[in-house]
């Protein structure tokens, strides 16, 4: 009985030393010298670029159409049925061509009428006139007949003007684009009787925002391309002074050449402005971020390898890239890691030597 309880004994004894060997164990074999902090944790890796700012001359493309320099609808002047027709729909007249003729009727009787009764009442202030010359007429009836006179030679006149109204003629070059009336109408005063428009030159109408139309000026270029391809270089001849009520912009023409009649009026047409030159970095849109409040911008790393967030504006688009405005004149702007940073944050930084898309260190753009 004895020596089983000093078995156990023994037993408890040894699996006491034996688990306290094992802890302790683990201590022993620690490598000696480990540092007795957690390493610091790396710097976050970047790529960046070195953009020189550029001279960028801004250019505003906008939709518009051609539009004849003057469109006049011919009203006849008097009454009368149409007797001829000068010329036809879609053809070109020369200023004083005939486009249309009335009936003369009695027009040519009553200017004989009127005729004979100038020479009648010529000949009756001539005879009051030597009368009064030697006492025989007064004043006054000598100024009766020199009021006849006029009034004979004013109904002339009025018949004369009647008979050149019986002819309507084309008031400038154009072309004839309508024409109201044919042989055997009968008009009145005041009806239209054809259009004509005067299509050289050309003019191209767009309407400019207010934020661009004080950068145009009288004579600037402007590059017109139609919807065939075809492309034409105009003149704005005309910056309006007042702006839409409506749209609050500003009613511009630039002249085009047409002394071919190739250019139509009411063509849509593509016009290119050329407006001023301003200060402004090109870069390609996936190095753009935002900001916690949302604003657009880039990421710099300046010298000291901080991370700052600058806000930009696109000021013009190109099939390879934008234009940005508010970064300084030279900046190392992060290309690749710039999702994975935050302002403020150092930052392991190195120069990118393949990345496309920006002007860097002030050379061509990529």
């Amino acid at each position: 009985m004895k020596s089983s309880i000093w078995i156990a004994i023994l037993f408890a004894v040894a699996a006491t030393l034996w688990i306290a060997s094992g802890q302790f164990g683990d201590a022993a074999e620690a490598p000696a010298g480990a540092p007795k902090q957690e390493a610091q944790a790396a710097l976050p890796g970047v790529q960046f670029i070195v953009s020189e700012e550029q001279a960028h001359r801004r250019e505003l493309t906008i939709n518009g159409f051609t539009q004849a320099e003057r469109r006049v609808q011919l009203r006849v002047e008097t009454d009368g049925r149409v007797t001829e027709i000068g010329v036809e729909k879609g053809k070109r007249v020369a200023a004083g061509e005939m486009i249309a003729r009335l009936a003369l009727d009695d027009r040519e009787a009553r200017r004989a009428e009127a005729r004979a009764l100038v020479r009648q009442r010529e000949v009756e202030f001539s005879a009051s006139k030597q009368l009064a010359g030697k006492g025989f007429r007064s004043d006054t009836n000598l100024a009766q007949a020199q009021a006849q006179l006029d009034a004979a030679r004013a109904a002339l006149a009025r018949i004369e003007t009647d008979i050149t109204n019986t002819t309507i003629r084309a008031p400038f070059d154009g072309v004839l684009n309508d024409r109201m009336v044919e042989i055997g109408n009968y008009v009145q005063a005041g009806d239209e009787v054809a259009q004509i428009v005067d299509t050289d030159p050309m003019l191209v109408v767009i309407e400019v925002p207010e934020t661009h139309a004080l950068s145009l000026e009288l004579g600037d270029l402007a590059e017109v391309r139609f919807s065939t391809g075809e492309t034409r270089t105009g003149v704005i001849r005309y910056i309006a002074s007042v702006a839409n009520s409506a749209t609050r912009t500003f009613r511009v023409e630039a002249e085009l050449d047409n002394r071919d009649g190739a250019i139509r009026d009411g063509l849509t047409a593509a016009v290119k402005l050329s407006l001023d030159s301003v200060p402004a970095h090109f870069i390609t849109p996936s190095i753009l971020t935002l900001n916690d409040a949302g604003q657009m911008g880039v990421k710099l790393v300046g010298q000291d390898n901080t991370v700052t967030f600058r806000p930009v504006r696109i000021i013009a688009s190109e099939t390879d890239g934008v234009w940005l405005a508010g970064l300084p004149q030279r900046a190392r702007l992060i290309v690749v890691g710039q999702e994975f940073v935050a302002e403020g944050q150092k930052v392991e930084a190195v120069r990118s030597e393949n990345f496309a898309g920006s002007y860097a260190d002030g050379g061509a753009k990529k």
